[in-house]
């Protein structure tokens, strides 16, 4: 009788995970997200009013150009690297080959739905049709190690804000993110152990999964890549945390802005959205958990909107230019 009752509750469960992935109510999710996200940015912005020049008023903003594109360099050169360490196994090219599939497949995942793009992109790296199904495993590996990294530097700088500042975070905040964060990081860490449920998975009658069972990523390589995400992220929030101080004209520490901004990259992850409009619910969400640095909305959008410029769009734009003079060549 027990097990009846929990066929149809694992029954239930399933066909409400298809129906909330279906690509309606997936895109309504995300449509809803972004209009209340803009509905957050307009009654916040139109409360101040604007004056381009505002930022290059501030003489520290001026001075800390050369650093900010510095470490918008190097966070590009450590994604790369990342990707090529992930892929080299299967696959050994120059780096400049490395950057260039990186930068594709970017511009690919800007303009398609749930950043599918981007796995597009990464598996033309590969030539065998089995080695592409490899490639798009690999990219997902790519993704979620980065994600891993970004919620582990989160949780930590969540649990020093909490016991060494006055923040409004609250226990059960601590511990519904140590589960979420757990939960990700385990399933990354024996992702192995998971692909058995998906090579059963067969498409017009055919099997292509079965090769993932032949993928072991060993114990070194996951910290190893952890690592290395850990060290991008730390250059993305510094990145956000240097414009705030030199915008914003903060008095606050270095240290506790930097806090703030991994706790808030970690939490905006898991909010739902698509790559075009993510100023827009960066930016609110940002205005609404930066508040007690007490930096002006404007500062804050000007500061998110301009890291996602350089590290995201940038990118992505010049990788389109790639992906047209690759194709005008075919």
């Amino acid at each position: 009788m027990k097990l009846k009752i929990a066929e149809k509750y694992v029954t239930f469960a399933q066909k409400a995970y298809s129906a909330f992935r279906t690509p309606a109510i997936n895109s309504a999710i995300k449509y809803a997200v972004i209009i209340v996200c803009f509905f957050v940015l307009f009654q916040r912005l139109s409360k101040s009013y604007f004056k381009p020049e505002f930022i290059f008023n501030q003489a520290n903003f001026l001075h800390n150009i050369p650093l900010f594109i510095s470490l918008s360099l190097a966070n590009f050169f450590l994604d790369v690297l990342l990707w090529s360490l992930i892929s080299k196994g299967s696959h050994k090219l120059r780096f400049w080959h490395y950057a260039r599939h990186h930068l594709i497949s970017m511009s690919l995942g800007f303009i398609t739905p749930n950043n599918i793009g981007e796995y597009g992109g990464k598996m033309r790296q590969f030539k065998a049709p089995l080695a592409k199904l490899k490639g798009f495993f690999l990219a997902f590996h790519f993704r979620t190690v980065k994600t891993v990294a970004r919620n582990l530097l989160g949780l930590f700088a969540t649990f020093l804000l909490f016991y060494t500042t006055e923040s409004f975070l609250k226990k059960w905040h601590l511990y519904l993110f140590f589960f979420l964060v757990l939960t990700h990081f385990l399933f990354y860490w024996y992702i192995e152990n998971f692909l058995p449920f998906i090579t059963n998975i067969s498409i017009q009658g055919k099997n292509y999964f079965q090769s993932f069972l032949r993928i072991r990523i060993s114990a070194i390589d996951k910290i190893k890549w952890i690592s290395l995400s850990a060290v991008k992220f730390i250059i993305y929030t510094s990145q956000l945390s240097i414009l705030l101080l030199s915008i914003g004209s903060s008095d606050a520490h270095f240290f506790i802005v930097w806090l703030y901004v991994a706790f808030y990259y970690s939490l905006a992850s898991y909010m739902p959205t698509i790559l075009v409009f993510d100023p827009i619910v960066k930016g609110a969400v940002g205005i609404l958990l930066l508040k007690q640095l007490h930096l002006s909305d404007w500062a804050i959008f000007t500061s998110v909107t301009l890291v996602w410029t350089a590290n995201v769009a940038l990118p992505a734009l010049i990788g389109s230019f790639l992906w047209a003079g690759r194709k005008r060549h075919h």
